[in-house]
C-alpha cells in the first residue's frame, strides 16, 4: 500500500510538471468562468430595459451655458464644471441626451476590459498559469463592477459617479503601466484624466490620492504619478474657467453651496471617514443574496504585498493580519461612534448589547496595537505600508460620506477597488482565495423582473414623447413674445430638456433646505417672466410663500403674442410685474 501511495504521489509530481497540467487548468477555471459568465448575461438584458432615463441635470446646465447664462451665478447646480461640458457636448451631437446614453453604455462596457488590460500589464513578469488566471479573474471583477455601478445608481443618467469611474481607470492604467518611471507623455496623459475626474465630481479628488496611496512604490513616484499631475491640472481647470467666464462664481456660489449645504449631514464630515462600515456594507448587501463581493474586496486589501516585507512568509502573514485587524477597528469605531452620537453620547453600560458593542471596539483596537508593536519588531518600515493603506480606505470612505452616502455616491470606490486588485496581483499571494470568490460572485446576483423593467422603461419614453410637442410650441411662443426664461412646475416641468429657452434655474434650489436656497429659489419665482404649470399642481401647491408669489405677482391673461401657441393641458401663467 505504501508503494502504491509513493508511486502515485511520483506520478503526480510529474504531471504537475508537463504541459498537460497546465492545461488541465486552464480547461477548469475556463469551465467555471463560462458557467459564471451565463450570469453576466444579466448585464446585457439590463442595458436593453435600464438605460432609459433622460440626463435632466446635464442637459440643462449644459444647455444654459450654450444660451450664454454663467452656470452656478445664472443657473446653480451643484454638480462640478465637467458635467456642464458633456450636457452641453451632447446637445450639439445630438440635440438631446443620445450622446450621454451611448457613452454610458460604452463605459459599463469599457469597466472590464480596462481592468483587464490592467492586469495583463501587471503580471507581465508572472508565469504563465497565474498570470492566466489573474487575468480571467480581473475580467470577472470588472464585470462585477459594471453590474455594481447600475446597481448603485448607474441606471439615472442624471448621476455623474459613472463618467467619473471611467476617467479615473484611465487615469489608473497610464500611472500603473509602468510603476517605475513616468514618461512626459504619461505625465500629460494622467494630468488630462485627473482633470476630467475631479471635472465630473471632486471628491473624486480623494480617492485617486487613495489610489496613489496604494500603488506608489517611493515618494519620488508618488510626486510624478499624483502631485504633477494634480497641479497640471488645477492650474489648466483654472485657465479654462477663467476663458469661459465660470470661475468666480464656480468657486463663491458652486464650492460655496457645496460646503455650506450639499455636505451638510447627521455626522461630521471627517467623521464619515471612519464610517467604513457603510461601505463595506454596501458591497456585501446590494445584491441580498450574498455578500461574496465584500470578501473579495477586503480579502484584497488584506493580501496586498509589502516590499518592506522582503518577501518573508511569517512577516507578510503578520502584516495581513494588522492590515485586517486595521480594518475590522476602522468598521466597529465608525459604527461604535455612530451609536454613540445616536444616545447623544450617554453610555449606557447596563445595556448587553452597548456593552458588547464596546468590548467589540476596545478589543479591536487593543489587538491592533499589539499587532503593530510586532510588526515593528520585524520591519518598522511595514508600519508606513499598513498606515498608508489605512489612510487610503479613510479618504475613499471620506470622498463618500461627503455626499451623506447617498447610493451612487458608492460609485466612487469603484476606481479604488481596481487599484487594490492590481496591487494584488503584483505578486498574489494565495490568491486563489480571492478568485474562487470572484468565480462565484456571479451567482450571488438579484434576478430581476424583466418584464416589469421593459413596461417601465416604455411607459417612461411614451410619457416622454408626449412633451416633445408642448416643448415646440412653448419654444415659438416664447420667441414670439420675446421671453428668454421661464419656470415649469407640475407636468409641464417635463419640458425643462426639451426647450431651447433656458429654465430660470436649477431644481437645486428649490428642494434645498438652506435658507439661502430658499430665498434663491423665491426670487427667481418672481422674476420669472413666465411660468407653465397645470390644474393638479395648482389645485394641489402646499407652500404658502409659493401660492402667494403665484397669485399675486402672476395673471392668467394670456399675451397677444401666445395667442394660439398654448398647447392642451398647460396653463401659462405671465409676470403682471414685469409685463403687465
Amino acid at each position: 500500500m505504501q508503494t502504491l501511495l509513493t508511486d502515485t504521489g511520483r506520478r503526480l509530481r510529474a504531471f504537475q510538471q508537463t504541459d498537460a497540467w497546465t492545461y488541465c487548468l486552464y480547461a477548469v477555471i475556463a469551465l467555471l468562468i463560462i458557467a459564471s459568465g451565463f450570469e453576466l448575461y444579466d448585464f446585457i438584458r439590463r442595458l436593453a430595459v435600464e438605460f432609459h432615463g433622460i440626463s435632466i441635470d446635464f442637459l440643462m446646465t449644459g444647455r444654459a451655458a450654450l444660451n450664454g447664462y454663467v452656470p452656478y451665478a445664472d443657473h446653480l447646480d451643484v454638480k462640478a464644471p465637467g458635467t456642464i461640458v458633456l450636457g452641453a457636448l451632447s446637445l450639439l451631437l445630438t440635440g438631446d441626451g443620445r450622446f450621454l446614453f451611448a457613452f454610458k453604455i460604452v463605459i459599463l462596457l469599457a469597466i472590464p476590459v480596462l481592468i483587464m488590460v490592467m492586469t495583463m500589464r501587471e503580471t507581465r513578469t508572472l508565469d504563465r498559469l497565474r498570470r492566466t488566471i489573474l487575468t480571467f479573474s480581473a475580467f470577472l471583477l470588472g464585470s462585477e463592477l459594471s453590474l455594481y455601478v447600475m446597481e448603485r445608481g448607474g441606471n439615472n443618467s442624471s448621476n455623474a459617479e459613472p463618467f467619473g469611474v471611467f476617467f479615473a481607470l484611465l487615469y489608473l492604467l497610464v500611472i500603473a503601466w509602468d510603476r517605475r518611471k513616468m514618461s512626459y507623455l504619461r505625465l500629460g496623459l494622467a494630468s488630462f484624466f485627473l482633470l476630467c475626474t475631479i471635472g465630473i465630481k471632486e471628491p473624486f479628488l480623494f480617492v485617486l490620492l487613495a489610489m496613489n496611496l496604494l500603488l506608489a512604490r517611493d515618494v519620488r513616484f508618488f510626486i510624478r504619478s499624483f502631485v504633477a499631475p494634480l497641479g497640471i491640472a488645477a492650474v489648466t481647470g483654472i485657465i479654462v474657467l477663467t476663458v469661459l467666464g465660470y470661475l468666480s462664481a464656480y468657486v463663491t456660489v458652486g464650492l460655496g453651496t457645496i460646503l455650506t449645504d450639499r455636505i451638510a449631514g447627521e455626522n461630521s464630515v471627517f467623521f464619515r471617514g471612519l464610517m467604513v462600515f457603510n461601505v463595506y456594507d454596501a458591497v456585501t448587501t446590494y445584491s441580498h443574496t450574498g455578500p461574496v463581493m465584500g470578501y473579495v474586496l477586503a480579502t484584497l486589501l488584506v493580501l496586498r504585498p509589502f516590499p518592506a516585507s522582503g518577501g518573508k512568509r511569517r512577516t507578510e502573514l503578520l502584516a495581513g493580519a494588522t492590515l485586517l485587524a486595521l480594518l475590522y477597528s476602522l468598521y466597529v469605531t465608525g459604527f461604535y461612534g455612530v451609536v454613540l452620537g445616536q444616545l447623544q453620547y450617554a453610555f449606557p453600560f447596563d445595556n448587553a448589547a452597548f456593552l458588547w458593542l464596546t468590548v467589540r471596539c476596545a478589543g479591536a483596537l487593543a489587538l491592533l496595537v499589539l499587532l503593530l508593536l510586532a510588526v515593528a519588531r520585524f520591519s518598522p518600515r511595514l508600519i508606513i505600508g499598513i498606515g498608508l493603506t489605512g489612510i487610503a480606505v479613510y479618504l475613499v470612505t471620506f470622498a463618500i460620506g461627503s455626499g451623506d452616502f447617498l447610493a451612487q455616491q458608492y460609485l466612487l470606490a469603484v476606481p479604488f477597488y481596481a487599484a487594490a486588485f492590481l496591487v494584488f496581483a503584483e505578486r498574489p499571494r494565495a490568491f486563489l482565495i480571492p478568485v474562487i470568490f470572484l468565480i462565484f460572485m456571479p451567482f450571488h446576483h438579484v434576478k430581476p423582473d424583466y418584464a416589469a423593467k421593459a413596461a417601465a422603461a416604455n411607459q417612461f419614453a411614451a410619457n416622454s414623447s408626449l412633451w416633445i410637442p408642448a416643448a415646440e410650441q412653448l419654444d415659438a411662443m416664447m420667441d414670439a413674445c420675446a421671453i428668454d426664461r421661464y419656470s415649469a412646475f407640475g407636468g409641464p416641468s417635463n419640458i425643462v430638456v426639451r426647450t431651447h429657452h433656458s429654465p430660470m434655474d436649477h431644481s437645486y434650489p428649490q428642494q434645498s433646505k438652506h435658507p439661502d436656497m430658499r430665498k434663491r429659489f423665491l426670487e427667481r419665482l418672481a422674476a420669472s417672466p413666465v411660468i407653465f404649470v397645470d390644474e393638479e399642481y395648482l389645485s394641489t401647491v402646499e407652500d404658502a410663500e409659493v401660492r402667494s408669489i403665484l397669485q399675486t405677482n402672476f395673471t392668467r391673461n394670456i399675451l397677444t403674442c401666445a395667442q394660439g401657441k398654448i398647447p392642451q393641458g398647460v396653463i401659462v401663467l405671465f409676470n403682471a410685474v414685469t409685463q403687465p
